[in-house]
């Protein structure tokens, strides 16, 4: 979904960057990207620490998991690790 809303909004308004915010009322979206993936992250106010925070979670899966990327096959248990790394830096 959220692939196909940055694709729309990319055809759009011509844009080359990646969208980077929702901002609906109370609640923001904060979006990043990496190589093979794309990390949100709801939030009340936008913050830049949090912001790099996730950055680095994407950052560490991609190098954590390269292999899997290179030969994704749809399996998505290899990526249980994920929600320790998450719970270590967004605490």
């Amino acid at each position: 979904m959220i692939t196909a809303i940055s694709s729309f909004l990319e055809e759009v308004l011509r844009g080359e960057e990646n969208l980077s915010l929702i901002d609906r009322d109370n609640i923001k979206i904060m979006l990043e990207y990496s190589d093979n993936l794309i990390g949100l992250l709801f939030v009340n106010k936008e913050n830049p620490q949090m912001r790099e925070e996730l950055k680095t979670i994407l950052s560490k899966t991609e190098e954590n998991h390269k292999a899997h990327f290179t030969k994704w096959t749809g399996e998505i248990s290899r990526f249980a690790d994920i929600g320790e790394l998450v719970s270590k830096i967004m605490k």
